[in-house]
């Protein structure tokens, strides 16, 4: 809603607004707006909890990874990095381990159990599924051998200038919600959150 009063009316769903007053041209729409803004406007009043801190400890870790990537003239930090930063934070993740052959792979899918996902880890290949750089479901140390070859040598040949700083191994989860997040710093120093699920 523009301004202070609402006005429904149930033709054409569509949204105008003059002189502060918003009409919604459709009942049901108008209602979900309004509920809508309402629910946002309660977020917005909430109370706001301090954050928790980080101890010394794990702050130093993150800061030290973020500043080497910078160093490095990296802006995006590999799944690998990510994960070590979320769990420096004391986030749980799933069981995973950064090998650098596809015997250790095979070794690494024996310690944490199968079923597993297999990825390439590399700072020049965002999409690992488009090269066949991601596996799931792999049932068994041989499997989890098998597939890293054939994927090492799939990103070899269509990625030959591609950086591999190994595979990772890590437990597959099922059940649950998938979710995405992301931050940034914009113009002012103003902070953006995305977030998603499926």
């Amino acid at each position: 809603m523009t301004g202070n009063v609402a006005l429904f009316s149930d033709w054409q769903g569509r949204l105008e607004s003059a002189g502060g007053i918003a009409f919604y041209y459709n009942v049901d729409l108008g209602v979900r707006v309004l509920t809508a803004q309402r629910q946002y406007h309660d977020f917005c009043r909430r109370p706001v909890s301090a954050p928790e801190q980080l101890d010394s400890k794990a702050s130093v870790a993150i800061r030290r990874q973020i500043n080497a990537s910078r160093k490095a003239g990296r802006t995006i930090l590999s799944e690998w990095e990510s994960k070590a930063l979320l769990r420096a934070a004391g986030i749980e993740l799933p069981a995973e381990e950064l090998v650098a052959t596809p015997a250790e792979a095979a070794v690494a899918a024996q310690r944490i159990g199968s079923p597993v996902v297999l990825k390439i880890v590399s700072p020049d290949i965002a999409h690992k599924s488009d090269i066949g750089a991601a596996r799931v479901a792999l049932d068994s140390p041989a499997a989890v051998e098998e597939a890293a070859a054939k994927m090492l040598a799939s990103v070899r040949r269509l990625k030959p200038q591609a950086r591999i700083d190994g595979l990772l191994v890590a437990e597959m989860v099922t059940g649950g919600l998938e979710v995405i997040a992301g931050i940034s710093i914009g113009l002012r120093q103003r902070r953006y959150l995305c977030r998603g699920g499926a």
